[in-house]
């Protein structure tokens, strides 16, 4: 996954059950050194959208 991220930039989605997202979170930055946002309601209630994925640069 590092080696294809850094050619080509994109979304990258990873579907974890609620009680493992940060856990999946800090093992993915530890192993590979990738920093991930997680997406909640709160960050969905916060846009006037509703899709934090076109107002957030960086998503």
């Amino acid at each position: 996954m590092t080696e294809y991220h850094k050619k080509r930039p994109m979304r990258i989605v990873i579907v974890a059950p609620g009680s493992l997202v940060e856990q999946w979170r800090e093992e993915l930055f530890e192993k590979f050194g990738l920093e991930f946002r997680v997406f909640t309601r709160e960050l969905e209630a916060a846009n006037p959208s509703g899709n934090p994925f076109n107002a957030e640069p960086g998503w």
